[in-house]
């Protein structure tokens, strides 16, 4: 009898393709990494990371 590896081999392709993309999203990361994100920039410095990520 053998074991359902369904879901272990999409995380696999999760992961796989997860780091495929790493050096694109790390390049997209750093263009926003001196977005002021203290008080009254929370809001619009987490919307422009998360737009970059997006991308």
């Amino acid at each position: 009898m053998r074991a359902d590896t369904g879901p272990l081999d999409m995380d696999r392709k999760k992961l796989l393709d997860l780091k495929s993309k790493l050096p694109d999203l790390l390049t997209r990361l750093k263009s926003v990494n001196t977005v002021p994100i203290d008080g009254e920039n929370f809001q619009p410095g987490m919307k422009k990371i998360i737009e970059k990520i997006k991308k």
